[in-house]
Protein backbone atom coordinates (compact mmCIF):
# COMPACT_ATOMS: atom_id res chain seq x y z
CA UNK A 1 0.00 0.00 0.00
CA UNK A 2 0.99 3.58 -1.05
CA UNK A 3 1.52 5.40 2.21
CA UNK A 4 2.20 8.73 2.97
CA UNK A 5 5.44 9.06 4.39
CA UNK A 6 8.18 11.67 4.50
CA UNK A 7 10.85 11.26 1.78
CA UNK A 8 14.51 10.93 3.09
CA UNK A 9 17.08 10.89 0.44
CA UNK A 10 20.62 11.81 -0.23
CA UNK A 11 21.31 15.50 -1.30
CA UNK A 12 23.03 14.22 -4.80
CA UNK A 13 19.64 11.74 -5.19
CA UNK A 14 17.24 15.06 -5.11
CA UNK A 15 20.00 17.13 -7.46
CA UNK A 16 19.71 13.91 -9.48
CA UNK A 17 15.97 14.05 -9.53
CA UNK A 18 15.93 18.29 -10.02
CA UNK A 19 18.07 17.58 -13.23
CA UNK A 20 16.26 15.46 -14.77
CA UNK A 21 13.29 16.71 -14.55
CA UNK A 22 14.21 20.13 -15.27
CA UNK A 23 15.91 19.08 -18.71
CA UNK A 24 12.63 16.83 -19.50
CA UNK A 25 10.44 19.87 -18.71
CA UNK A 26 12.38 22.77 -20.83
CA UNK A 27 11.87 20.05 -23.30
CA UNK A 28 8.96 20.11 -23.05
CA UNK A 29 7.72 23.61 -22.52
CA UNK A 30 10.14 25.58 -24.81
CA UNK A 31 8.24 25.16 -28.14
CA UNK A 32 6.95 28.90 -28.63
CA UNK A 33 6.67 28.78 -32.14
CA UNK A 34 3.80 26.19 -31.81
CA UNK A 35 0.63 28.20 -32.38
CA UNK A 36 -1.86 27.79 -29.41
CA UNK A 37 -4.35 25.98 -30.92
CA UNK A 38 -1.80 23.28 -31.86
CA UNK A 39 0.18 23.33 -28.44
CA UNK A 40 -3.27 22.34 -27.29
CA UNK A 41 -3.32 19.53 -28.82
CA UNK A 42 0.47 18.56 -28.20
CA UNK A 43 1.18 19.11 -25.04
CA UNK A 44 -1.53 16.84 -22.52
CA UNK A 45 0.73 13.62 -23.71
CA UNK A 46 3.83 15.24 -22.62
CA UNK A 47 2.41 16.41 -19.35
CA UNK A 48 0.73 13.39 -18.76
CA UNK A 49 3.70 11.22 -18.92
CA UNK A 50 6.42 14.09 -17.06
CA UNK A 51 3.50 13.97 -14.12
CA UNK A 52 3.51 10.29 -14.15
CA UNK A 53 7.49 9.83 -14.45
CA UNK A 54 7.42 13.06 -11.16
CA UNK A 55 4.54 10.77 -9.11
CA UNK A 56 6.96 7.41 -9.92
CA UNK A 57 10.18 8.77 -8.61
CA UNK A 58 8.43 10.06 -5.29
CA UNK A 59 6.51 6.78 -4.65
CA UNK A 60 10.11 4.76 -5.04
CA UNK A 61 12.05 7.35 -2.75
CA UNK A 62 9.56 6.39 -0.36
CA UNK A 63 9.11 2.94 -1.38
CA UNK A 64 12.68 2.14 -1.28
CA UNK A 65 14.55 4.74 1.10
CA UNK A 66 15.62 1.95 3.43
CA UNK A 67 16.30 -0.85 1.35
CA UNK A 68 19.56 -2.70 -0.26
CA UNK A 69 20.70 -4.11 -2.93
CA UNK A 70 22.21 -7.53 -3.48
CA UNK A 71 25.85 -5.38 -3.10
CA UNK A 72 24.77 -4.17 0.28
CA UNK A 73 24.35 -0.55 -1.04
CA UNK A 74 20.86 1.65 -1.25
CA UNK A 75 18.65 0.17 -3.97
CA UNK A 76 17.71 3.62 -4.79
CA UNK A 77 21.20 3.93 -6.70
CA UNK A 78 20.84 0.84 -8.97
CA UNK A 79 17.24 2.50 -9.57
CA UNK A 80 18.63 5.41 -10.57
CA UNK A 81 21.48 3.88 -12.42
CA UNK A 82 18.99 1.71 -14.82
CA UNK A 83 17.32 5.17 -15.41
CA UNK A 84 20.55 7.07 -16.64
CA UNK A 85 21.22 4.00 -18.44
CA UNK A 86 17.72 3.52 -20.26
CA UNK A 87 17.89 7.35 -20.81
CA UNK A 88 21.43 6.90 -22.62
CA UNK A 89 20.49 4.36 -25.12
CA UNK A 90 17.51 6.47 -26.23
CA UNK A 91 19.10 9.58 -26.47
CA UNK A 92 22.13 7.59 -28.84
CA UNK A 93 20.85 4.91 -30.73
CA UNK A 94 23.58 3.46 -32.26
CA UNK A 95 23.14 -0.29 -31.85
CA UNK A 96 21.08 -2.22 -33.99
CA UNK A 97 18.74 -3.17 -31.00
CA UNK A 98 18.69 0.32 -30.07
CA UNK A 99 18.06 1.37 -33.42
CA UNK A 100 15.20 -0.81 -33.84
CA UNK A 101 13.51 0.26 -30.71
CA UNK A 102 14.08 3.95 -31.44
CA UNK A 103 12.55 3.15 -34.80
CA UNK A 104 9.36 0.90 -33.57
CA UNK A 105 8.77 3.57 -30.84
CA UNK A 106 8.96 6.88 -32.95
CA UNK A 107 6.62 5.06 -35.44
CA UNK A 108 3.87 3.93 -32.73
CA UNK A 109 3.73 7.81 -31.84
CA UNK A 110 3.91 9.47 -34.91
CA UNK A 111 4.15 12.79 -33.62
CA UNK A 112 7.61 14.08 -34.60
CA UNK A 113 9.42 16.11 -31.93
CA UNK A 114 7.25 15.94 -29.16
CA UNK A 115 6.67 12.03 -29.68
CA UNK A 116 10.68 12.07 -28.97
CA UNK A 117 10.12 13.82 -25.74
CA UNK A 118 7.12 11.59 -24.81
CA UNK A 119 9.02 8.59 -25.12
CA UNK A 120 11.47 10.06 -23.25
CA UNK A 121 8.93 10.64 -20.42
CA UNK A 122 7.71 7.25 -20.59
CA UNK A 123 11.25 5.55 -20.36
CA UNK A 124 12.41 7.25 -18.08
CA UNK A 125 8.97 6.09 -15.58
CA UNK A 126 9.35 2.84 -16.60
CA UNK A 127 13.21 2.54 -15.65
CA UNK A 128 12.77 4.08 -12.19
CA UNK A 129 9.94 2.24 -10.95
CA UNK A 130 10.85 -1.27 -12.31
CA UNK A 131 11.14 -2.96 -9.90
CA UNK A 132 8.24 -1.25 -7.80
CA UNK A 133 5.76 -3.89 -8.07
CA UNK A 134 8.32 -6.47 -8.16
CA UNK A 135 9.98 -5.67 -4.61
CA UNK A 136 7.42 -3.48 -2.40
CA UNK A 137 3.67 -3.71 -1.63
CA UNK A 138 2.98 -1.47 -4.27
CA UNK A 139 0.05 -2.84 -6.68
CA UNK A 140 -1.08 -2.58 -10.38
CA UNK A 141 -4.45 -1.54 -8.85
CA UNK A 142 -3.30 1.57 -7.04
CA UNK A 143 -1.13 3.16 -10.01
CA UNK A 144 -4.33 2.81 -12.02
CA UNK A 145 -6.15 4.86 -9.22
CA UNK A 146 -3.66 7.33 -9.39
CA UNK A 147 -3.91 7.94 -13.07
CA UNK A 148 -0.51 6.13 -14.17
CA UNK A 149 -0.94 5.95 -18.03
CA UNK A 150 -1.31 2.37 -19.01
CA UNK A 151 1.44 2.32 -20.97
CA UNK A 152 3.75 2.63 -18.54
CA UNK A 153 1.71 0.58 -15.72
CA UNK A 154 1.92 -2.50 -18.69
CA UNK A 155 5.43 -2.14 -18.75
CA UNK A 156 6.52 -2.07 -15.29
CA UNK A 157 3.98 -5.32 -15.17
CA UNK A 158 6.36 -6.84 -18.43
CA UNK A 159 9.06 -6.45 -16.23
CA UNK A 160 8.02 -7.65 -12.87
CA UNK A 161 8.65 -11.61 -12.35
CA UNK A 162 5.92 -13.36 -11.04
CA UNK A 163 8.18 -15.44 -8.73
CA UNK A 164 11.74 -15.67 -6.95
CA UNK A 165 11.87 -18.53 -8.61
CA UNK A 166 10.92 -19.12 -11.94
CA UNK A 167 11.19 -22.65 -14.16
CA UNK A 168 13.66 -22.27 -16.90
CA UNK A 169 10.64 -22.39 -19.19
CA UNK A 170 9.11 -19.41 -17.62
CA UNK A 171 12.04 -17.20 -17.38
CA UNK A 172 12.53 -18.05 -21.18
CA UNK A 173 8.96 -16.98 -21.52
CA UNK A 174 9.46 -14.16 -19.49
CA UNK A 175 12.65 -12.70 -21.70
CA UNK A 176 11.25 -13.46 -24.45
CA UNK A 177 8.13 -11.34 -24.11
CA UNK A 178 10.47 -8.55 -22.98
CA UNK A 179 12.23 -8.63 -25.57
CA UNK A 180 9.38 -8.00 -28.39
CA UNK A 181 8.57 -4.91 -26.16
CA UNK A 182 11.09 -1.68 -27.44
CA UNK A 183 10.46 -0.03 -24.01
CA UNK A 184 10.76 -3.39 -21.64
CA UNK A 185 13.86 -4.53 -24.02
CA UNK A 186 15.43 -1.09 -23.38
CA UNK A 187 14.90 -0.94 -19.43
CA UNK A 188 15.67 -4.37 -18.88
CA UNK A 189 19.41 -4.48 -20.98
CA UNK A 190 20.23 -1.16 -18.81
CA UNK A 191 18.86 -2.95 -15.46
CA UNK A 192 21.20 -6.28 -16.03
CA UNK A 193 24.33 -4.36 -17.46
CA UNK A 194 23.64 -2.51 -13.75
CA UNK A 195 23.13 -5.89 -12.34
CA UNK A 196 26.36 -7.23 -14.37
CA UNK A 197 29.00 -4.51 -12.65
CA UNK A 198 30.57 -6.04 -9.75
CA UNK A 199 32.39 -2.90 -8.78
CA UNK A 200 29.03 -2.12 -7.03
CA UNK A 201 30.16 -5.06 -4.62
CA UNK A 202 32.73 -2.74 -3.02
CA UNK A 203 31.55 -2.67 0.36
CA UNK A 204 30.31 -6.36 0.35
CA UNK A 205 33.07 -8.10 -1.62
CA UNK A 206 32.47 -10.25 -4.92
CA UNK A 207 31.13 -13.89 -3.39
CA UNK A 208 31.02 -16.69 -5.29
CA UNK A 209 27.32 -16.54 -5.92
CA UNK A 210 27.81 -13.31 -7.11
CA UNK A 211 29.78 -14.28 -10.37
CA UNK A 212 27.61 -17.16 -10.63
CA UNK A 213 24.48 -14.95 -10.82
CA UNK A 214 26.47 -12.65 -13.07
CA UNK A 215 26.73 -15.81 -15.66
CA UNK A 216 22.89 -15.62 -15.53
CA UNK A 217 22.70 -11.71 -16.33
CA UNK A 218 25.28 -12.48 -19.10
CA UNK A 219 23.47 -15.10 -20.65
CA UNK A 220 19.66 -13.09 -20.81
CA UNK A 221 21.69 -9.93 -22.03
CA UNK A 222 22.91 -11.75 -24.77
CA UNK A 223 19.70 -12.95 -25.41
CA UNK A 224 17.94 -9.53 -25.48
CA UNK A 225 20.91 -7.68 -27.80
CA UNK A 226 20.17 -10.82 -30.65
CA UNK A 227 18.51 -10.04 -33.42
Amino acid sequence: MIENKKVIIMDTTQEDIKYINELLAAKALILPDIPKEERSLRFPANILYRNAMIKLTEIVNVEFQDKEDKASRPYLWHLQSVQEKTIAFWRSPNTPWMKEAFNQLKADFQHGQDALITIEYILAAVSIAHDLLEDTPVTKDELKALKIPNIIIDNIVLLTKSSNRLSDDELTEYYRKIKENPIARCVKIADLIDNLDLSRNIFSGIKEKDIQRSRKYLTHLNFLLGE
